[in-house]
This record gives structure tokens, sequence and C-alpha cells, in this order.
């Protein structure tokens, strides 16, 4: 029996910047994404039948199996490419739901790739990733899973090359309450947006300190409890490069340059902090 096992990496945002707002509702974005060793792993076994069961962590956070994106991903798919293949997946649900790591995309994303290959559709990963949008705007970009600035609504993606910057190491924290994207964006105001008439993948070459993620202040707003792991992270040692929100949060993250500062200071905040996730992750290009 053909067996595939593939990883459904997280994604974080270094920055992110609320740069309009169309007339549908969707607010555009300018984004630096990467993709660190954090992942969601997910199997693949031929069957008749299209099935899922999920393990791991936060299997229990994954909602109703109906709404499960791997299973839409899975079936838009079927009906994209008029298979009638089915498959056996297990998924080990290791990334936090409502956090802003993307896991639910990501792991739609590795569904699109997996199946690709078991059910030899031969598909390229541009046509995989316009299957992917109609899931979800973070879907295209974990297709590729690999650095990238992400503007339209998350969609329009061009891959950046700067080795320079790694590898860098994120110490992830997660107060274990889930935000609703649709919440935070909705409290983002029209003076946000207005800050940032700019465009372009340039951005990302200047310093990580003259950017921000704009969706942090309507995340305080909606869970004042991202405020409060925002500041026990800045008030942490040893001292960080950055710390920020990733996505529309909850969860935050802390860079280093050192794997050694790294890890000290994620033992450091789980042990002042044990109700907290806490993870060590490494970035690379």
């Amino acid at each position: 029996m053909v067996a595939i096992a593939v990883q459904a990496r997280a994604k974080l945002n270094l920055f992110l910047h609320v740069v309009g707002k169309r007339a549908d509702g969707y607010h555009e974005l300018a984004s630096q994404v990467v993709f660190p060793d954090l992942a969601d792993m997910l199997t693949f076994e031929e069957s008749d039948l299209l099935t899922l069961v999920v393990h791991g962590e936060f299997a229990g956070d994954s909602g109703a199996m109906a709404d499960n994106l791997v299973l839409r991903a899975a079936r838009l798919l079927q009906q994209e490419t008029a298979t009638k293949r089915g498959a056996r997946i297990t998924l080990e649900k290791n990334i936090p739901v409502g956090a802003g790591l993307g896991g639910g995309s990501a792991d739609a994303a590795a569904t699109l790739r997996a199946l690709n290959t078991l059910w030899a559709l031969h598909l390229e990963p541009d046509a995989l990733a316009d299957i992917g949008a109609e899931l979800g705007a973070d879907v295209p970009m974990c297709v590729f899973s690999r650095h990238l600035y992400a503007t339209g609504i998350g969609d329009e993606i061009e891959f950046l090359s700067l080795p320079q910057l790694f590898p860098i190491w994120a110490v992830l924290v997660y107060p274990r309450i889930p935000l609703a994207t649709a919440h935070v964006y909705a409290l983002v105001t029209d003076e946000e947006v207005a800050r940032h008439q700019f465009a372009g993948s340039a951005w990302v070459h200047r310093s990580l300190a003259q950017t921000r993620n704009d969706l942090q202040r309507a995340a305080i707003a909606v869970s004042p409890i991202v405020g409060e792991v925002l500041l026990a992270m800045e008030t942490q040692l040893p001292e960080p490069d950055l710390v920020r929100m990733t996505g529309s949060g909850a969860c935050c993250f802390a860079l280093f340059l050192s794997e050694e500062d790294a890890q000290r200071y994620a033992g450091a905040m789980q042990r002042d902090h044990p109700a907290w996730w806490v993870r060590m992750a490494k970035v690379e290009e």
C-alpha cells in the first residue's frame, strides 16, 4: 500500500501591514512571511473512500470534521480534477488553532501537495495554489512554504532570497486562548489603514524594527491577554532582537540570532508562565 507523509509548516508573519480595504470588505496586506520548523504531520494512504483521523495536542480544537480544511481541500481537489480516488488521511495536530500561525491553511496546502502525488495528478505548484485560494487567502503561500512577500489579501506572492538573514530562531508563545480572525480585522480602523500608502517588496530589506503588525492593537482589544503576553516577552531575558504578534494572533514570537539565547529564553518563559504554550523553532530560508 502506497503511503505519503508530509509536513504542514506553520507560517510566521515577520511583519503584517494593512495597506487598504477593498469594496468587498477584505483588507489588503503587505507581509513578509517565513515558515519555521513547527509543523503538523499528515500521512496519506490509498483508499477507495476519503477519511480523516485527527490526533495530537490540539486535535480537540480542530472543530467539526465536516469543516476541517484537510477534507475540504481533498474534496475540492477531487472536484477540480474529476478524480474518484480516495485516501485514508491521518493528521497529527501540533500547531495551535486560532493562534495566527496558519495551521489550518498549512494542513490544506499539505493535503493538496500530497494528494497531487498520491493520485498522480501532475499539477504544477501554481495550479495547486490557485485551487488552494478557494479555501482561504493563506493557503497559496502555504503551498510553497518558503520565504516570501505577500500582498493583495495575502494571495499575491513574490519569493524572497535573503540568505544573510538566516538562520534565526523564534520562540513562540501562545496563551491557549484562540482569536477569530474576523473579529480582529473588524476592529482595524481607517486611520491604521491610511498610515501605509506603500507597496513593494523593497520594504523587506529594511530593518524589521521599522515595521509592525497592524492587527496587534485590534487583537489586544479583542483579547487583552495578548498584551500581557507581549509585555512578558518584552521584559524577559535574554533580551530578544524583536517581539511581535503573528497573523491575527494570539500567538506572539521573539526572534534571536543566537540559538543558545533562544533556548534560555524559551526555558525562562515556560518556567515563569507554565500555563502558556511555549515552543522554540528554527527559521531557515
